[in-house]
């Protein structure tokens, strides 16, 4: 059953009416390590539960939330950006494709497409007719969100909640503060911010998280403010959380909002708005087709390994992923055969 979480609240405020506090789910939060190591566990076990799974989803992007109601409604054509998006995993096998809506699209209008393993990397734009191969310790060019990532959750330690507090508990020195359990519209949340200081520019800003642990940890509310001038930049919230399964959740529909700043530093009436809306999902093993990428006559495919070679298909060419170390090779070869193939 999809769970709005407007709804949840009310059912959380209810259930502290008529039964008192709600069941203790979390540890004291006097005890930061004990703390951290259960927000972590709490929240990198929902995330496992989704190692193997197909889910078609939706990226709405406009001007505001007015904007993407009423892109949602009346279809496209006021969108910035209007995506119809197949997130498949298998372990370290993920396939991620955004194709945008229209009425007379070919398979190969990818907006943007994302092949991995756990050795290599394939990233494709359809509109620009190119990609390129990565290794793992150059993967960021091809991933993009997922419905749970929201784009800023991806695989880096300062995004991703269960990352971050994993990375906090074998620190030697912490950069994670643990502000105990919040409550917010009769929900009880933790709260946990980042606030490494140093010289890397994202280290200029706090993230400010909020996790629901009734609800597989995951990351209701997340904030982004620059320190110096206290100006939020960036908002992210889950709308619509989904038990896929006996103690597994999922979050069904998510928003986050980019706010933009004037050059005096004051915050803008302009922001980007986007919206993640999840259409179905199953828990399952891909099929041999979800886990391969179709690339068009013409699709040409660059090294970002070695650097000085790429390919320039002379037909449509399909990849599984477990093709990938075999293209890697196919580029390495590329300038002997006059980067044709």
């Amino acid at each position: 059953m999809i769970l709005p979480i407007s709804f949840g609240r009310a059912l959380a405020v209810l259930a502290v009416l008529v039964f008192g506090s709600l069941p203790a789910h979390t540890v004291a939060a006097d005890d930061v390590s004990n703390a951290l190591s259960a927000l972590g566990t709490g929240y990198d076990t929902n995330r496992r539960a989704f190692d193997n799974v197909i889910c078609h989803y939706q990226v709405i992007q406009g001007k505001s939330s007015r904007d993407v109601a009423e892109i949602r409604k009346n279809g496209p054509d006021k969108a910035l950006a209007n995506l119809n998006c197949t997130w498949a995993a298998s372990g370290d096998n993920v396939r991620l494709t955004k194709v945008p809506e229209s009425k007379n699209g070919s398979p190969y209008d990818l907006s943007g497409a994302y092949l991995a393993n756990r050795r290599f990397q394939l990233s494709f734009h359809g509109e620009m007719g190119a990609g390129s191969i990565h290794s793992p310790d150059n993967p960021a060019q091809g991933y993009e969100g997922t419905p749970f990532d929201m784009g800023i959750f991806a695989q880096n330690e300062v995004l991703s909640p269960g990352a971050l507090i994993s990375a906090n508990r074998k620190a030697s020195t912490k950069t994670l503060r643990y502000d105990g359990e919040v409550e917010e519209d009769g929900m009880r949340l933790e709260k946990f911010t980042h606030v490494n200081q140093g010289s890397d520019q994202r280290e200029h800003f706090n993230w400010e998280y909020l996790l629901d642990p009734m609800r597989g940890y995951l990351p209701v509310r997340v904030r982004l403010q620059e320190r110096k001038t206290g100006n939020v930049t960036l908002e992210a919230y889950i709308e619509e959380i989904e038990e896929i399964e006996a103690g597994v959740f999922f979050p069904m529909k998510s928003t986050v909002v980019t706010y933009f700043q004037n050059k005096d530093g004051s915050v803008s009436k302009q922001k980007l708005v986007r919206q993640f809306v999840v259409k179905d999902i199953a828990i399952r093993t891909p099929s041999e087709k979800e886990l391969s990428l179709d690339l068009p006559r013409g699709a040409i495919v660059n090294d970002n390994i070695d650097g000085n070679s790429q390919l320039v298909f002379q037909k449509p060419r399909s990849f599984h992923v477990s093709d990938l170390e075999r293209l890697y090779h196919e580029t390495r070869q590329a300038i002997l055969r006059g980067r044709l193939f």
